[in-house]
């Protein structure tokens, strides 16, 4: 009975398993994953692809959070994970190397109420690290000396996302009040030096996502109304990709001259930056949240979402084979 019991409930939460976000470990052997239960799993992808597998199990499952993580950064040799509990900062030889491993640090900001908000994204840029909150509000942190540097307070509702642009010193900050805010983490951080509303004006929608290309010049983002692509050296919508008015974007990810969009649909869409279709590519999932490549691979691509499964995809455009997170460490 008890047997029969357990099983029944490891079925049921794996089929409510729903994956937020993931990183490839600095090697570009691994992928971590996070979930609703506050699991992060661990693939060694590398080895599942020499295998030639169809389906590929994790190497172990760490129980990281209480409650759900919503976002990975990879920050030098740590990972950092965000969560509704805090932030905590994991070192990537011990993510990959036990179970039972423990964080090196845990951050966490409290309001005045004394209330946690979750993390919903973070972004790294040397040793400090930016992390979207749920009350609004984006805090920079100072990594080695673990303390709060500056808040960044001008959106009016939680933020999504944030993403920092390459060779500059901007901070890109996208939340579900419709708007993208532009902030100069050094000279101006009490308000953003540009507001982008990606939407129509008469669109009450929302952003979930948004990121910058490798070099800087372009911007990316997408949510409740259609994904577009901004010029950031005059901060100027370039174009607006022509996606079903019934999609809502999740994730956006540059990858070498291409975009690359998806959400809340089973597939994967593959643009220029101008604008034009390449491809488009079936996943499976129903919902996309999250798009990572393997920077020392990049033509490796791992695409996860509403479901235990995550699709790993060669040449970026070739699904080659699924990872399933199951917990093998009952």
């Amino acid at each position: 009975g008890r047997v029969e019991l357990n099983k029944a409930m490891e079925a049921l939460i794996q089929f409510y398993t729903v994956v937020y976000d993931q990183q490839f470990s600095p090697c570009g052997q691994y992928l971590a994953t996070s979930d609703n239960y506050g699991r992060i799993a661990v693939f060694n992808v590398a080895r599942a692809q020499n295998l030639n597998v169809e389906n590929g199990t994790p190497s172990h499952i760490i129980k990281a959070h209480k409650g759900p993580i919503y976002s990975l950064i990879t920050s030098g040799q740590s990972l950092l994970s965000g969560g509704t509990d805090g932030i905590k900062v994991w070192a990537w030889s011990d993510i990959t190397s036990s179970s039972t491993c423990h964080p090196k640090a845990t951050l966490v900001v409290k309001d005045v109420q004394q209330q946690d908000y979750e993390i919903n994204s973070m972004a790294v840029n040397n040793d400090m690290m930016y992390a979207g909150s749920g009350d609004g509000r984006v805090y920079e942190w100072d990594l080695q000396q673990s303390c709060v540097k500056a808040t960044y307070s001008g959106h009016q509702d939680y933020v999504h996302a944030v993403s920092f642009r390459p060779s500059s010193n901007q901070l890109i900050s996208a939340s579900e009040d419709g708007s993208v805010c532009v902030w100069d983490t050094v000279s101006a951080k009490d308000k953003p030096i540009k507001t982008l509303h990606p939407g129509a004006k008469e669109e009450k929608g929302f952003v979930c996502c948004a990121t910058c290309n490798s070099t800087g010049d372009w911007m990316a983002c997408g949510g409740s109304m259609s994904p577009c692509v901004y010029h950031m050296s005059s901060l100027t919508k370039a174009v607006t990709l022509p996606v079903s008015s019934k999609v809502v974007t999740q994730a956006v990810l540059f990858e070498g001259d291409r975009l690359i969009t998806a959400g809340s649909e089973p597939s994967l869409h593959h643009w220029s930056v101008n604008g034009a279709a390449i491809a488009t590519v079936p996943s499976s999932q129903l919902h996309i949240f999250s798009l990572v490549a393997n920077k020392k691979n990049q033509k490796v691509l791992s695409a996860a979402g509403s479901s235990p499964k995550v699709d790993i995809y060669t040449n970026c455009g070739y699904k080659a084979f699924s990872l399933t997170i199951t917990d093998i460490n009952k």
